[in-house]
């Protein structure tokens, strides 16, 4: 309540500086005005599924000789995984668009309702769904990311035909389907 009220005055006193007057010739407008802020607020946060949380990469299971090979194929692997998340498919036949900006605002739910205050309305219900897609995509990738088994590394690695550079990895990550 207490930011609605404060959020009220802000724009009370914008108004006045715009078109003079009293401050209190604004405030009921600005009440409306700053409700309609928070209704609006309220509403796109339940829309986003979450935030994206840091997460650790576990020690690799199996040999040391197998350890060793597995976190460097880990480690190549890393890069396609993350440009699978930070890029999405938007029309068909397009190339992928980068939506870097979504992931910077959906580290804390401030910053995603800092982002979704900033969007024209008629973008909102479309940005919501990109951060939702983009938590799935993000989700998918931490499961590939936190296997623990060298093994599976090994016999998924990038140069191998049924994997060539991580496409199977890619594929899954973007789409959910998992062939690996």
């Amino acid at each position: 309540m207490e930011n609605v009220m404060t959020n009220a005055w802000k724009i009370a006193r914008k108004g006045k500086e715009n078109f003079g007057g009293k401050v209190k010739e604004y405030f009921s407008q600005a009440l409306r005005m700053a409700w309609a802020i928070f209704k609006k607020g309220e509403k796109t946060m339940s829309g986003v599924n979450g935030t994206i949380k840091d997460f650790d990469l576990p020690e690799l299971e199996g040999t040391g000789k197998q350890v060793a090979w597995a976190n460097k194929i880990r480690q190549e692997a890393a890069g396609t995984l993350q440009d699978e998340v930070t890029h999405e498919e938007w029309k068909e036949g397009q190339p992928k668009r980068s939506v870097a900006q979504l992931v910077e605002a959906l580290q804390n739910e401030e910053a995603t309702q800092e982002y979704l205050d900033e969007l024209p309305e008629f973008l909102v219900d479309r940005t919501i769904k990109s951060m939702n897609e983009l938590l799935e995509r993000y989700e998918r990738m931490i499961e590939i990311a936190t296997n623990p088994s060298a093994k599976f590394w090994i016999d998924n690695r990038g140069n191998q035909e049924k994997n060539y550079m991580f496409n199977k990895f890619a594929e899954y990550v973007q789409t959910g389907v998992k062939e690996f």
